[in-house]
């Protein structure tokens, strides 16, 4: 009777943890797929951002000649990128697959870009460069925003590839939702 009673407790203890193990891989991937979803909303928003940005502003030739033909010029630029979803879950980032974090992390670090590049622009020192050289920071600004909308489209590909499309829309909607 013993051996019995003793199979029984361990089958029951080996049960009660594989039920919690699966549990934990559930709850996990759950956390991931949501991790997935917060952080495609936010990079579509700040995709969508760039995106207006450029089909807003003046062509490129155009502020190129502004800034060449007047020295006092000093374009304005409004950047407030969104980071509250990879600043918060940068560390849950090993969580997705590699292909994945490069492509985020590349994002991001595209929007640091920018924003050094715009704080650029506000520097005393924006002043003392040549014609040229302001022509050429000009450049270098559009070619960044138009890489970030490019990184930020290629990096909502790859989320929507490891998490359901329903799931990725979902999320936006419920941004739309807390956003009106």
């Amino acid at each position: 009777m013993a051996p019995l009673l003793a199979a029984g407790v361990f089958a029951a203890y080996f049960v009660k943890h594989v039920i919690e193990s699966l549990a934990r891989r559930a709850a996990s991937g759950l956390k991931a797929e949501r991790l997935i979803c917060a952080l495609y909303a936010e990079i579509k928003a700040n995709a969508d951002d760039l995106a207006e940005f450029l089909a807003a502003s003046p062509p490129l030739e155009r502020v190129r000649q502004a800034v060449r033909d007047n020295p006092a010029f000093r374009p304005h630029f409004t950047n407030a990128p969104h980071r509250t979803v990879y600043g918060a879950h940068v560390t849950e980032l090993a969580s997705l697959p590699r292909s994945v974090i490069l492509g985020v992390v590349a994002f991001y670090c595209q929007l640091d870009r920018l924003s050094e590049l715009t704080y650029g622009l506000e520097r005393p020192s924006f002043d003392a460069i040549s014609p040229e050289g302001r022509e050429t920071v000009m450049s270098e600004l559009w070619r960044a925003v138009e890489r970030g909308v490019a990184l930020g489209r290629d990096v909502q590909h790859s989320l929507e590839i490891h998490a359901p499309l329903e799931l990725t829309r979902a999320a936006l909607k419920d941004v739309h939702v807390r956003l009106s």
